[in-house]
């Protein structure tokens, strides 16, 4: 069985970040994706660091255009953008809704990632 460590490192980010509806998952999961790309790789390195820029920079652009598309980067505002409503997913009944709802769907929070995933996707590729 291959593991994906990073597809590991982000499970809890879903749903706004431990089910708390805060910043997207999808958003986070973008910015994590640009920081291995360009981000530093030590600690020691400083914050004025080109690497650290470059990751903060491009994660900037990152941060704008999500919010662009979807109203906001909080996770119950984009899941009202999408079912007119947001979920506790803290409560059985709104994790059994959303389900209902097609959360999970093609045009759920799937649609979310994959949109978040191809904008990270293609910041990462022009560098810039």
């Amino acid at each position: 069985m291959v593991v994906c460590l990073s597809f590991k490192a982000a499970s809890a980010l879903s749903a706004g970040v431990a089910r708390m509806g805060e910043t997207c998952g999808a958003l986070l999961g973008g910015v994590m994706a640009i920081s291995l790309a360009y981000g530093r790789d030590r600690l020691e390195e400083t914050v004025t660091s080109n690497a650290y820029l470059k990751a903060v920079n491009l994660s900037i652009k990152l941060f704008e255009r999500f919010k662009k598309e979807f109203g906001s980067v909080k996770c119950f505002e984009v899941q009202k953008k999408i079912f007119g409503r947001s979920f506790d997913f803290k409560k059985v009944e709104d994790q059994q809704e959303f389900v209902k709802l097609g959360g999970y769907g093609p045009k759920g929070c799937p649609s979310v990632v994959k949109k978040a995933a191809m904008m990270a996707a293609e910041i990462i590729l022009k560098g810039e």
